[in-house]
């Protein structure tokens, strides 16, 4: 039987948009007859029930979520096991999984089942799609985007996930969502809800243009990929490679899966450059350096921002700063002080 209540108390301050970031729910907070229903009720867009019966009478499970308010949902979620139907009527989104433990089964109509695990199941889920899954001790961070907006963006067909499931790889753009999902669900207690709104848009972003370049791949046609997906990801790219002193536009754009023209034009869309991006990123993060009560030394902030030599990096931070590197630690030390 459905739970009486469809949305839990958890989330009703929560429909009409966010105003405590990533929260923490765990059904240890309900008696132990209802937690299983007020779990079920977490989650009204599947099908949702326990495999074994006596898991029932004290379901446990923990979630921590984000529902932003285009739709958007941000989470990880771990509990007792579960199956879990999907394709239900009017709750159509595609859903973004990262497995982080335990295993999952998968089956779509006679196929054959599929295990995904941490090994080999970044997944992306078309909810349209009838699909059951069977968890075992499972743990997954997951991003959901309403279907509209997917298809919205990416101008693609009906057949956007031809057999309702794709597999993302380890690399390139996808390889940016997940350490973005990952870094979203390790820092996201400590952030307010504007951190959390801004975290959960970059990865709406990261993931569509994720999307894109694997269903271009995988055959599908797309008149262009969102340039504010493309946009997101090279920023993440270049902030995480910050300390690599061959970092080009060629080298990012390849990266990111596109031509350097094609990336030359999202960001001109903005007025800015690529080059100039990376090297206002690596003097931004220079400036924190040199304000951290670690007091790195002048060559080794260089070195880990980029810069092939710290008379370069001294050159170009004055043109920055208007002064030398010493003088900017020496003007931001109280600053750096008040971190002790």
């Amino acid at each position: 039987m459905r739970a009486s209540n469809p949305r839990p108390p958890a989330l009703q301050s929560r429909r009409h948009g966010p105003e405590a970031g990533l929260q923490h729910i765990s059904t240890l907070a309900e008696r132990p007859d209802r937690r299983f229903d007020y779990w079920r009720a977490l989650h009204p867009n599947i099908d949702m029930d326990v495999v074994e019966r006596d898991t029932r009478k004290d379901f446990r499970a923990e979630l921590l979520h984000y529902a932003a308010p285009d739709g958007s949902t941000f989470g990880m979620a771990s509990g007792d096991d579960v199956v879990v139907r999907f394709a239900k009527p009017d709750r159509e989104f595609v859903l973004f999984s990262l497995p982080l433990s335990g295993s999952a089964e998968l089956t779509q109509g006679s196929d054959a089942a599929r295990v995904v695990s941490p090994d080999n199941g970044f997944l992306a889920l078309d909810s349209t799609r009838p699909l059951t899954t069977a968890t075992k001790r499972y743990k997954h961070l997951y991003l959901t985007i309403p279907r509209a907006k997917v298809i919205g963006v990416l101008n693609d067909s009906a057949d956007m996930l031809r057999d309702g499931l794709l597999s993302l790889p380890s690399s390139g753009v996808a390889e940016l969502l997940k350490s973005h999902l990952l870094m979203t669900a390790k820092e996201g207690q400590r952030l307010n809800a504007h951190g959390v709104a801004a975290a959960v848009r970059c990865g709406v972003d990261l993931a569509l243009e994720t999307l894109a370049q694997e269903l271009v791949r995988n055959g599908h046609s797309l008149r262009q990929g969102p340039t504010e997906a493309l946009y997101a990801a090279t920023c993440r790219y270049i902030q995480l490679h910050l300390g690599d002193s061959t970092l080009t536009t060629a080298r990012v754009a390849h990266a990111v899966g596109c031509s350097r023209a094609h990336l030359n034009r999202a960001f001109a869309e903005r007025d800015e450059r690529v080059g100039e991006t990376i090297r206002l990123a690596r003097l931004q993060a220079a400036c924190t350096l040199l304000a951290s009560s670690a007091n790195p030394s002048i060559e080794q902030i260089a070195h880990s921002c980029g810069f092939a030599s710290a008379s370069a990096f001294a050159r170009a931070f004055r043109d920055f700063a208007g002064m030398p590197p010493s003088a900017y630690r020496e003007l931001r030390a109280p600053e750096a002080d008040s971190y002790r």
